[in-house]
């Protein structure tokens, strides 16, 4: 069930369901309780707790769509939730079988995110039809690079592996503890096929095997991605580094406050699991709502369609997406990125990525790097160069440093592999490529 207006587009599997539910959430949360104010609102409600419609007036459901229905509860992000349920996960006698929380690189504090049986076994469920896609229970075997101490994500994940019968192993990139000799051991000697961890993860380990002499022999040829946006060049650079076409997919769009969203497709865009979630697109300022081809793009905010220990209503992911229209009547979506500062666009962010991705070489990790008192930017590379293009190195800098000021609209200098980057000598799970001071 589709519906969209001239700034508000909203995607689930059966409006009177989702609708159904809100109504269910709306009495039975002593937060929407308190918001029983009349008056309108529309799409981009705030946590002010003003005019929202009266539960009463809601419940004459013959006169209101499932928009109508949203627009009854404010739109949260990380940081309300952060206050909405600061004990949450203290409280005795609610049914949490998994302790777990966000990493906190957005608000500096980490988010609660405890998971009931239910909760686990759904997001299991989905990380299933996600596997299914990409894995031979006969053939494969997986490898878990776990990127972060308390996500859910690993937990559901080897569940889901269990489920569907496909051996596993789980791996802790910690320094002095399991190091990439011992990682590299490990993959070769139990011939993993696939790996499942971030972009960011996925590079460092590709770099560190870069660095081997001599490289071990492995049989790995699809690294399943997620945590981070995925786009065209870097699932390239990524295919060239593993030595197979398609082996980068994008896996699943997810977060420890969220769980499984969708499914990533081939084409590097994703499939919304509607039957669970409510999504929505607002305006974004950075960017143009809808095109004449009919692309809509904006913030997404999803509510979950399930009871949880912490319910999901009307939550603000903090990401920018695109959403097409498909030959079929169906809709693909495609994250574009977060939104980091007024200057940097989520569609910049993304055309900077791909122009980086284009230099003719192998590029493990950049970071942009824009001081608003200084008339240029940075931008550092971390690769690996064949001594046989050299001759090639500064006319391919050049080029890329014109395409990058084309972009951001300044003059770019690119550094290439900074002595003592922390790329070279730390592990890191995620990665922010710009930043801003």
């Amino acid at each position: 069930m589709i519906f969209k207006t001239i700034n508000h587009f909203v995607m689930t599997d059966s409006a009177e369901l989702a609708s159904n539910q809100l109504l269910e959430f709306r009495k039975s949360i002593p937060y929407f309780q308190n918001l029983d104010y009349p008056g309108p609102e529309g799409p981009g409600a705030s946590m002010s707790g003003r005019g929202f419609p009266l539960l009463d007036e809601l419940q004459d459901t013959d006169r209101k769509t499932l928009p109508d229905l949203l627009a009854a509860f404010p739109i949260l992000n990380k940081d309300n939730l952060i206050t909405l349920g600061e004990n949450l996960y203290k409280s005795p006698g609610l049914p949490i079988v998994l302790f777990s929380e966000t990493s906190g690189t957005t608000t500096g504090v980490p988010l609660p995110t405890p998971r009931s049986a239910s909760e686990l076994r759904l997001h299991s469920s989905n990380i299933s039809t996600a596997f299914l896609e990409h894995l031979d229970p006969k053939i494969d075997r997986v490898a878990i690079i776990v990127f972060g101490i308390m996500t859910p994500f690993p937990e559901a994940a080897t569940l889901a592996l269990q489920s569907i019968g496909v051996p596993y192993l789980k791996i802790f990139p910690i320094t002095d503890v399991c190091d990439y000799s011992k990682i590299f051991r490990v993959l070769t000697e139990y011939k993993i096929t696939a790996i499942l961890s971030t972009p960011t993860l996925a590079n460092k380990l590709l770099f560190e095997r870069t660095r081997q002499t001599p490289q071990s022999p492995w049989s790995v040829n699809k690294l399943l991605l997620t945590g981070e946006s995925l786009g065209t060049g870097s699932r390239r650079h990524l295919d060239a580094s593993i030595g197979c076409q398609g082996a980068a997919r994008c896996f699943i769009y997810g977060s420890s406050e969220v769980g499984t969203a969708m499914i990533g497709l081939p084409n590097g865009r994703y499939r919304a699991l509607t039957k669970d979630f409510i999504f929505e697109v607002i305006p974004h300022k950075q960017l143009l709502f809808e095109s004449p081809e009919g692309i809509i793009k904006g913030s997404l905010v999803i509510t979950s369609l399930h009871n949880a220990v912490r319910p999901l209503v009307r939550y603000n992911t903090g990401d920018c997406v695109a959403v097409f229209p498909t030959e079929n009547g169906h809709f693909e979506l495609l994250p574009l990125g977060r939104t980091i500062h007024q200057d940097i666009s989520p569609e910049m962010s993304w055309n900077v990525d791909n122009a980086i991705y284009d230099f003719p070489h192998p590029v493990f990790h950049y970071d942009l790097r824009l001081n608003h008192d200084q008339q240029d930017a940075t931008v550092h590379l971390v690769t690996s160069i064949n001594p046989n293009t050299k001759l090639d190195l500064v006319n391919d800098l050049k080029s890329l440093e014109l395409a990058l000021s084309e972009i951001i609209s300044k003059p770019v200098r690119v550094i290439l592999n900074p002595e003592n980057h922390l790329f070279n000598r730390s592990t890191f799970q995620k990665t922010n490529h710009v930043t801003i001071s």
